[in-house]
């Protein structure tokens, strides 16, 4: 069983590791605005399905406009106000099932408990195209969790390159299996604080594979399953779940509202980058000079362009006006 375990989790972690190494390499040559051509999930490169079916969203792109520190910077102001305000706009939902007791209990949830990570979830999916959203309960041996907030949970979200899905293929609204990548800092040598030696500290890419029954950990670090870590699946169901912006059946995926606008954002940034260009070099102060006698001006202004052996200039020495704050020319130029 541990055997098939292992093998199960070590060709989850090489099809991460050849999804991530494709975005990486091709990602930055590959992208039409924010949405790749490039199918990392499908093998089928030809036939009758739409172009850009499941294409994916250049999350970096995306969150450096959200940010305005990609190389779009000066465009990319008008995205965050894009993103931020529907947010604002759309507020926290409230949930009806026309059961009073369940409808108090989840807008309780929603307004109190968990009004933080809905507009973070809301943020995320408009301006990614999607977010991986987690529920958890929280143990009930943390001394700074209440009991009430761990009765009503707490929801997490999960960048989606870290998150692989695998669904029911007679019923896509089941999750069958998930791996969730985490990269956690451990320490691998205790050391001696009284005797001045420091703990040894190492970063570890920790795979965790969730699925109706259990949670299994694998250190991709290290190549080995963390056994104590693993613990049984008591909700018998995986809580995970894609929140989609705009889904589109034609690309299998939702979409960025930074994606329409993307080319303007890009024409905005070009536009203004060849003004300040110009600008710039227009407003450097020019002067003509009329000169009767050329070396005489050199020899008062540039003496190092002559040769100190042979009295004569140097063709190989340039003139530079750094540092001249004044010019010295005869009466008659």
């Amino acid at each position: 069983m541990l055997t098939r375990t292992r093998k199960v989790i070590s060709e989850i972690t090489d099809v991460s590791r050849w999804s991530n190494a494709i975005l990486s390499a091709f990602g930055p040559l590959s992208f039409t605005g924010l949405r790749s051509k490039f199918r990392v999930l499908s093998s089928k490169y030809w036939g009758g399905q739409p172009a850009f079916e499941n294409t994916i969203i250049s999350y970096d792109v995306a969150r450096q406009l959200y940010r305005n520190d990609g190389p779009a910077n000066l465009g990319s102001v008008f995205c965050k106000p894009i993103v931020d305000l529907q947010v604002q706009f759309m507020g926290l939902p409230s949930a009806s099932v026309e059961d009073e007791i369940i409808d108090d209990r989840l807008n309780t949830c929603l307004h109190t408990f968990w009004a933080d990570e809905i507009q973070q979830m809301l943020r995320d999916a408009i301006r990614d195209s999607k977010v991986i959203v987690r529920i958890t309960q929280p143990s009930g041996d943390d001394p700074l969790m209440t009991a009430e907030e761990r009765e009503h949970c707490q929801i997490e979200c999960i960048v989606p390159e870290r998150v692989m899905i695998f669904r029911d293929l007679q019923n896509k609204n089941v999750i069958r299996k998930a791996t969730v990548s985490h990269t956690v800092l451990m320490i691998e040598d205790d050391g001696d604080i009284a005797n001045g030696i420091s703990p040894k500290e190492k970063e570890h890419e920790i795979i965790e594979l969730i699925d109706q029954d259990s949670y299994r950990y694998w250190d991709s670090t290290d190549e080995k399953e963390l056994v104590e870590w693993n613990r049984p699946n008591t909700w018998g169901f995986v809580p995970l779940l894609e929140v989609w912006n705009e889904f589109d059946a034609s690309l299998n995926g939702g979409q960025s509202d930074l994606e329409s606008v993307y080319p303007f954002v890009r024409a905005f940034h070009d536009v203004l980058g060849q003004s300040l260009q110009a600008h710039k070099y227009h407003s450097t102060p020019k002067v003509v000079f009329h000169l009767s006698e050329i070396g005489q001006f050199l020899k008062n202004n540039f003496p190092d362009v002559f040769d100190s052996e042979t009295g004569k200039i140097n063709p190989q020495t340039e003139i530079s006006w750094t540092g001249k704050e004044s010019i010295y020319i005869q009466a008659d130029d």
